[in-house]
């Protein structure tokens, strides 16, 4: 597995769109700029990457950062028509944003939607789209207007906090875009608008453990411009990098506390099964001796009992966190069993418990 050769916390980006690859390499990089600046270390999700290997990349990193686009979401996955303005679709890019935004809900990773990354990220948790924006407000003005309008921002939201605004207090951003979101999806709620048409600017999470935020304009154009724009737009990167940074720590210290049990386990089995590995019901797995294994869905287990008795069906396959099928002889939560794990010729043995 890949690890971060420095210490910033490693950033997952899918690159902005599958088909025009001269424009996606223009976007992408100043999402990476941005993330950099603000002291993180930016990690490309290409499309040429099989499902497997984005997985495994994923599994080294700590927040996921879904940039802009040309295209628009298909709006069939929100249950609407489609309207005569609504432009080209990218099915590759609406995949990756999904297998990227399955990996942070499930691991509470931070996430980061700009533009079509707010639109994506709300259709992902089930809200709809405004297919296209009618108002004397030029939301589209592009990266040639660099203050294209202002936005509101609810000071009870962490975004206010972020930014530094108070009650009514306008920010300046630059803006490109002719959608915006409409219903807000699950656990989303809106916290940024438009004063003058009320078009929605800017989403975030409910839950105030999982740093989820998504904004309408384009931050990462603005982090080296005029104090007015670059302010908050270097806040908006600072604090979803830090997040990023602090979601990174509690897994090692998640992992250290893992550690611990596997060396308790070993000892509870005094040796007889080798390293043991601490597997809760997720897929990392910390071996008595500190090595951090990552777990992955088809990789093929062969099961023992406590006994070293291997019984019945020899392969078992690993999906989402659990084995399939369950083993006759393996009881409910809580239970303990012990797995030969053999991937590529390599055996190592482990103990599966709550």
């Amino acid at each position: 597995m890949t690890q971060s050769l420095n210490n910033s916390p490693r950033i997952a980006i899918p690159m902005p769109h599958s088909e025009d690859r001269a424009y996606a390499e223009r976007a992408v990089s100043q999402y990476e700029d941005a993330v950099r600046g603000a002291g993180g270390e930016p990690v490309r999700i290409d499309f040429d990457q099989s499902a497997e290997e984005i997985k495994k990349t994923l599994a080294t990193c700590n927040a996921v950062l879904l940039p802009g686009s040309r295209a628009d979401v298909d709006p069939a996955k929100y249950q609407a028509t489609r309207h005569p303005k609504t432009v080209e679709l990218d099915a590759k890019r609406d995949s990756l944003d999904h297998l990227l935004l399955d990996d942070a809900y499930r691991a509470r990773k931070p996430v980061l939607g700009i533009c079509y990354g707010l639109q994506s990220l709300n259709v992902y948790r089930a809200g709809s789209l405004v297919q296209h924006i009618e108002s004397a407000i030029n939301h589209s003005a592009g990266r040639a207007v660099p203050k294209a309008h202002e936005v509101t921002v609810d000071p009870k939201s962490r975004l206010a906090k972020i930014v530094g605004v108070g009650d009514s207090e306008p920010i300046a951003v630059n803006s490109s875009h002719h959608q915006s979101a409409d219903l807000p999806g699950k656990d989303l709620r809106v916290v940024a608008r438009s004063p003058e048409d009320g078009v929605i600017e800017a989403l975030e999470g409910t839950e105030p453990d999982h740093f989820v935020l998504a904004v309408q304009w384009h931050p990462e154009r603005s982090v080296n411009d005029v104090p007015e724009l670059a302010e908050s737009a270097h806040a908006i990167f600072k604090a979803f990098v830090e997040s990023a940074r602090a979601n990174r720590e509690q897994s090692v210290e998640d992992l250290a506390a893992k550690k611990s049990e596997a060396t308790r386990v070993r000892g509870d089995f005094n040796g007889l099964f080798g390293d043991v590995l601490c597997l809760s019901h997720e897929d990392t797995c910390v071996a008595g001796n500190g090595e951090i294994v990552k777990l992955h869905e088809g990789m093929k287990l062969t099961a023992f009992d406590e006994d070293g008795i291997q019984p019945g069906k020899p392969e078992y396959i690993l999906a989402s966190g659990t084995v399939e099928p369950s083993p006759e002889w393996l009881s409910c939560r809580g239970s303990r069993w012990i797995l030969r794990i053999d991937e590529r010729g390599v055996r190592r043995q482990s103990d599966l418990s709550d």
